[in-house]
């Protein structure tokens, strides 16, 4: 566990002294991810649609591990409906409290 947070530690830094770019992001969710020994790790950017306000979210970024497609190659990730997916998190995303999960 000392590990992941001294790892989250220097992704922080790392942004905070780079900057909030695509490369930079990558290389932020590659560190943390090879910390939890993940093959994969995003981050979604939920918004409400302007006809029914429907909630969606739409992969921003996402790195994977050399095994696994690259997550920008996966249309599956855009547009996701989240009262779908997610119905629990849908409240809380709307209030602008951020969701973070490990999955299986």
């Amino acid at each position: 566990m000392i590990e992941v947070l001294s790892k989250i530690s220097e992704a922080t830094k790392l942004l905070m002294e780079t900057g909030f770019t695509p490369t930079h992001v990558t290389a932020t969710l590659a560190q943390i991810g090879s910390a939890l020994a993940a093959d994969r790790a995003f981050i979604f950017e939920s918004q409400s649609l302007p006809i029914g306000g429907r909630m969606v979210a739409d992969l921003k970024y996402g790195w994977g591990a050399l095994s696994v497609k690259a997550p920008q190659e996966l249309p599956a990730l855009k547009r996701i409906s989240l009262r779908e997916l997610a119905p629990l998190w849908v409240d809380a995303l709307a209030q602008g409290q951020t969701i973070s999960s490990l999955a299986s």
